[in-house]
């Protein structure tokens, strides 16, 4: 009896040792976890309506933190950035993002100075949950280029 109290004494000391390690591990995991889905959903959105820009002229805004245009649909939307939140029109798209950057490329590689000159949106995301960020940096061909879908 002394043996078989020993044998699952021990037995449970290393279970516990095993559980202890997983949730460490879990309390680590999730939130990087959560900082991806939230990089990640906010930009598939983003790629989805900026693909869908109605055409040069309908750029209002075009900054390093902020974008605004039509699109097809004659729908305005802006996309802005301040104190860690991310909007679209003014509704929370994501929030703990530590970075957000709109780039601007022309068709030559070079940078877009005005909206007349954009062939490429270039977002560049980082959210951050705890101590774990994720960042997610993806180009974006707006349709109406004809050449690009």
């Amino acid at each position: 009896m002394v043996v078989v109290m020993t044998i699952l004494g021990i037995i449970s000391m290393i279970a516990s040792a095993v559980i202890i390690e997983t949730m460490k591990v879990y309390a680590r995991i999730v939130p990087a976890l959560d900082a991806s889905y939230k990089a990640q959903s906010a930009v598939q959105r983003m790629k989805r309506e900026i693909h869908d820009l109605k055409d040069t002229a309908s750029i209002t805004s075009l900054t390093a933190s902020a974008f605004t245009f039509d699109d097809v649909a004659d729908n305005t939307i802006a996309y802005a950035v301040a104190g860690g939140d991310l909007t679209r029109n003014g509704d929370l798209l994501a929030n703990g993002v530590s970075a957000m950057t709109f780039r601007y490329w022309q068709r030559d590689g070079s940078p877009a100075a005005s909206p007349a000159d954009l062939h490429l949106v270039e977002l560049d995301l980082t959210v951050q949950n705890g101590d774990q960020a994720y960042r997610l940096r993806t180009p974006v061909f707006p349709r109406y280029l004809g050449d690009i879908q």
